[in-house]
């Protein structure tokens, strides 16, 4: 029987929301797994209707949907890999609206998505989320991600300055970068980067008391 694809996934994403968005975890803010779920999977969206690198008739776009919303399910909630839960969660919580084979599929993007190793290959579904995922982390949006964990923390803006231009903020991005599966999304990474090096520029002027 043929799945009925917008209105399976919107009864995903009903629930998706149900159980993320009221859960705050240190350093984000409310309903982030929700928000970041979204907007990985509009990166994901982006990556297949862009890449030359992917045979769009060859990717299951309900998969990756279902895949991207729920990646992080599990992240900060529980003790273990956020992988390994959010991949149990997955299976205990919408085999409801899953059939068998969608609900293993999907349960391994989510399994998967933070586990890249370039000797393994995996599926190509896997394979958009663990970019996009990336991807989210970069750009603007660390700038944003940067000043919940700093509010969170007390933390002043040298402080935050000094974790930045420091050697684990540069292996960080040396990890992003190494482990695209895609040019595009390298591309995509080099860009958001170069942004957010500017403001960190601008940053770093603006706390040493320049006028411009």
């Amino acid at each position: 029987m043929q799945r009925d694809n917008e209105r399976v996934y919107q009864l995903v994403e009903r629930r998706a929301r149900e159980i993320m968005l009221p859960v705050k975890v240190a350093t984000r803010e409310r309903g982030y797994r929700y928000y970041h779920g979204l907007r990985t999977v509009r990166i994901a969206e982006n990556l297949i209707a862009r890449s030359e690198e992917l045979d769009r008739a060859e990717v299951d776009l309900f998969l990756v949907r279902c895949g991207g919303l729920l990646h992080d399910i599990a992240k900060g909630l529980m003790d273990g890999e956020h992988g390994e839960e959010g991949a149990r969660l997955v299976r205990e919580g919408f085999s409801d609206l899953l059939g068998a084979h969608d609900l293993d599929r999907v349960a391994d993007i989510v399994r998967y998505h933070n586990k890249r190793d370039p000797t393994r290959d995996y599926p190509v579904e896997v394979k958009v989320i663990q970019d996009a995922d990336l991807i989210d982390h970069l750009g603007a949006m660390e700038v944003w991600l940067a000043f919940h964990w700093s509010a969170a923390r007390d933390e002043p803006v040298a402080e935050s300055l000094r974790w930045f231009e420091g050697d684990r903020a540069r292996s960080w991005w040396d990890y992003c970068l190494s482990h695209c599966n895609f040019e595009l999304s390298r591309l995509a990474m080099e860009r958001r980067l170069e942004r957010f090096w500017r403001f960190l520029a601008d940053l770093r002027r603006e706390n040493d008391g320049e006028l411009w």
